[in-house]
C-alpha cells in the first residue's frame, strides 16, 4: 500500500469516528480561495483593460467602450484576466466586455468565497450595469462562475443570452468530489455538506443548478471539453438535458482551461454572442 492510499484509508477511518475533525480542512479549502499568480498569457489583458470598481467594492476589468455589454465571471481561484481572448473577440464584434473578480479573487477584496457569494456578486453587478447602461446583453461564466451564472439565470437575471463554459451542474456534486478526493467517508462528507449549507445559507438541493436552469427561457450556449479533468463532461450533459433553448459545443483535448484560449472555440462563442455564426447544436449522448 503506497503512502497516498494509506493516508486516504486512515482519513476515511478517522472520519467515521470523528467526522468534524477531518471535515474541517476540506470546508476550509472550499471557502478560502488562494490568490494564484497570473499566467503569462493573461498579462496583456491586465495591461490593456480598464480596471473598474463596482458599488459593492468588488473589482473587475473592462474591454471596449461601445455597443452592447457582456458580463463575465471566472471560476474558483480564477480572475477576470482569464477572459482575455474572449474579450478581444467580443470587442471586435462591436461590444464591451466587463469581467468581474469574485470576492476573494483577483483585484476584489475579501478572503472568503463560495457559490452563494459568486451568484450574489454576479446579480448585484448585473443590476448595477443594467441601471447605468439600460441593458445587459449577455452573461458568460466559466467553471464555478458558470454554475453561479446558471443559478442567477434561474433568479431571472435580465440578459438576452448566456454562455456556460466548463461549469458544474450541481454544487453538491462539487463538494462531494472534493470530499472524495480528500478520502472522506459518508459521515465526514455529510458534515462537509452541512457546513457548506451553513456558510452559503443554501441547501445542497437548491444548488442543483441544472434543474433550476430548466426554467430559463433565453438561448444558452454550453461549452465543455470531453477531457475536462476538473468538471466532468457529464455536467454538460445534465445542462443540455434540462435547459429548454440550448446549444452545445463539445471540444476535445482542451481540458478545463484551454477552452478559454483556443481560437476556434473562442470564435464560436463570440459568434453565438453576436448572433452571427452557426454553433454546433446537439444533445450529448
Amino acid at each position: 500500500m503506497d503512502s497516498h492510499t494509506l493516508f486516504r484509508t486512515a482519513t476515511r477511518v478517522l472520519g467515521e469516528i470523528a467526522p468534524g475533525l477531518v471535515a474541517a480542512p476540506v470546508v476550509d479549502r472550499l471557502i478560502h480561495p488562494r490568490r494564484l499568480s497570473i499566467r503569462d498569457w493573461e498579462r496583456p489583458a491586465a495591461e490593456v483593460a480598464q480596471r473598474v470598481t463596482f458599488r459593492s467594492g468588488l473589482s473587475g476589468l473592462r474591454w471596449g467602450d461601445r455597443g452592447p455589454i457582456v458580463l463575465a465571471l471566472h471560476g474558483w481561484e480564477g480572475r477576470a484576466t482569464q477572459f482575455r481572448y474572449i474579450a478581444e473577440a467580443v470587442v471586435r464584434s462591436g461590444r464591451t466586455l466587463i469581467a468581474l473578480d469574485a470576492p476573494g479573487h483577483g483585484g476584489s477584496p475579501g478572503h472568503v468565497a463560495h457559490p452563494g457569494l459568486f451568484a450574489e456578486s454576479l446579480i448585484d453587478v448585473a443590476a448595477e450595469i443594467t441601471a447605468e447602461a439600460g441593458q445587459l446583453e449577455t452573461v458568460i461564466g466559466h467553471s464555478m462562475g458558470a454554475g453561479a451564472t446558471a443559478y442567477a439565470l434561474a433568479q431571472d437575471l435580465p440578459v438576452e443570452r448566456a454562455v456556460l463554459i466548463s461549469g458544474p451542474s450541481s454544487f453538491e456534486a462539487v463538494v462531494r468530489s472534493a470530499a472524495e478526493m480528500a478520502g472522506l467517508g459518508p459521515r465526514a462528507t455529510q458534515r462537509v455538506l452541512r457546513a457548506m449549507e451553513d456558510h452559503t445559507g443554501l441547501a445542497p438541493e437548491v444548488l442543483d443548478v441544472a434543474s433550476l436552469a430548466a426554467r430559463v427561457e433565453i438561448p444558452v450556449l454550453v461549452v465543455h471539453d470531453r477531457d475536462d479533468a476538473f468538471v466532468d463532461f457529464h455536467h454538460a450533459q445534465r445542462f443540455v438535458s434540462h435547459v429548454p433553448d440550448v446549444r452545445l459545443i463539445q471540444t476535445h483535448g482542451l481540458g478545463h482551461w484551454r477552452v478559454l484560449t483556443d481560437s476556434a472555440t473562442v470564435a464560436r462563442i463570440a459568434g453565438f454572442i453576436a448572433h452571427s455564426a452557426p454553433v454546433e447544436l446537439g444533445r450529448a449522448a
